[in-house]
């Protein structure tokens, strides 16, 4: 069956209500960029500051992500794709992989689509559950979010979330 989400299209579609897709208009002047975020997320990215982070993007290391990405949807008690997904998704040449390292260990990562001028992080990992590393995502994303804002790119998709209290937090906001 197909679903539309916010823009309807006339046709007898099912409408999804169980999900909802958010849009952040991306701006080449990083202040505006910042001013649209909310004020929640301009805060964890402060906070995220005081760590020393290195981000490796595009990453060429499929394994490494792989392994966050696994231990972290077990963690969460969520099914995971398979290697050879991730893979395949790679080769495709519309994902990259971005990992994010404090003291040189890796501590959070996500998958970046590109689809024209919107990008999406349909995989994200980080390698605790916990508010303290959610800290890293929030870097992570904006350090991403950032560098696609100056390369022309017009949008950051947030991609499907459930309408619930299960969505972890640094998906939203943006």
């Amino acid at each position: 069956m197909l679903k539309q989400y916010k823009n309807k299209i006339p046709g007898e579609l099912g409408v999804e209500q169980n999900y909802y897709s958010c849009e952040l208009p991306l701006e080449k002047n990083l202040d505006t960029l910042w001013n649209s975020i909310s004020d929640y997320n301009r805060k964890k990215i402060q906070e995220s500051e005081q760590f020393n982070l290195f981000l490796e993007y595009p990453s060429k290391n499929i394994d490494l992500f792989y392994a966050l990405l696994l231990r972290f949807h077990h963690k969460s008690g969520i099914p995971c794709v398979n290697k050879k997904w991730i893979k395949n998704l790679i080769q495709s040449g519309k994902y990259k992989i971005a990992l994010m390292y404090s003291n040189y260990k890796p501590v959070a990562g996500t998958m970046v689509n590109e689809f024209k001028t919107t990008i999406s992080f349909p995989y994200s990992c980080l390698v605790k559950h916990n508010s303290f590393h959610m800290l890293y995502m929030y870097r992570l994303y904006w350090n991403l979010i950032t560098h696609y804002a100056k390369q022309n790119f017009t949008h950051f998709h947030s991609g499907r979330i459930p309408v619930s209290n299960e969505t972890y937090q640094y998906r939203l906001g943006w």
